[in-house]
């Protein structure tokens, strides 16, 4: 079935453009630890922060994050106990992690595979980064046709077009941790890819 749309929704669904949407892919920088804006946040902000970074991901009558979400995993210890209703960039990097997972997983799994590596606050900058890195590279590797070479998430990436996931340099670096993350890292963007180029489908065959 075609999904329904308004007639501004070429403008906002940039997957309808497929040469453009992959050209933003390519382009994509979600924020890194140092990166988030180093001020308190209220709800309203947050939300609008959280949100404008997701948005490359939307689908039609999505709603990336909302206050309700918000509460719900504060309750749930997805996200810590904000100060004085206010949110530092711990939790923009927790609220990050967590709208781009839960596309493929269950609280109770996101939970799980953000303590693999995260045994204390202090690691969350360091965990954050290490899969936006490798997030950004598997959907380049997936939307831009073949895995980019460079540094990404601790490891060293090769050149190799048409591959649908990362390839790793050398693979006796890895470890499991590592393996971990790569795999984690290549479903959301398989996930975001298959998505978006549904949408894609359903807009050409109106």
């Amino acid at each position: 079935m075609a999904t329904k749309r308004t007639e501004n929704q070429d403008c906002e669904y940039l997957a309808y453009d497929w040469s453009a949407y992959c050209a933003a892919i390519a382009d994509l920088h979600l924020p890194r630890f140092a990166e988030i804006p180093d001020i308190p946040l209220y709800m309203d902000q947050l939300i609008g922060y959280v949100g404008k970074q997701m948005e490359l991901f939307a689908l039609p009558s999505e709603k990336p994050l909302t206050s309700s979400m918000v509460n719900n995993y504060v309750k749930m210890r997805l996200v810590p106990q904000p100060e004085a209703k206010r949110y530092q960039p711990l939790h923009v990097a927790y609220l990050i992690l967590v709208c781009l997972a839960k596309r493929m997983y269950s609280m109770s799994e996101i939970e799980r595979l953000v303590a693999i590596d995260v045994q204390h606050r202090f690691q969350v900058p360091d965990v954050y980064d290490r899969f936006i890195e490798l997030f950004e590279g598997s959907l380049r590797t997936l939307f831009c046709g073949g895995s980019p070479a460079g540094e990404m998430g601790h490891l060293t990436m090769r050149e190799e077009p048409g591959s649908f996931g990362l390839v790793v340099a050398d693979a006796a670096e890895i470890t499991e941790v590592d393996r971990a993350y790569l795999v984690f890292a290549n479903s959301l963007a398989s996930k975001i890819y298959v998505e978006q180029m549904l949408l894609n489908r359903d807009h050409r065959a109106e």
